[in-house]
């Protein structure tokens, strides 16, 4: 298991996720 390779892709997921929150979250808002 590569455990850089998988912290570096969490964090990606983890930004992707808190981008995508933001937008449901916006178009909610409207």
């Amino acid at each position: 298991m590569l455990a850089t390779g998988s912290k570096k892709r969490n964090a990606h997921l983890q930004t992707i996720n808190l981008w995508y929150n933001r937008r449901t979250n916006l178009s909610a808002a409207n």
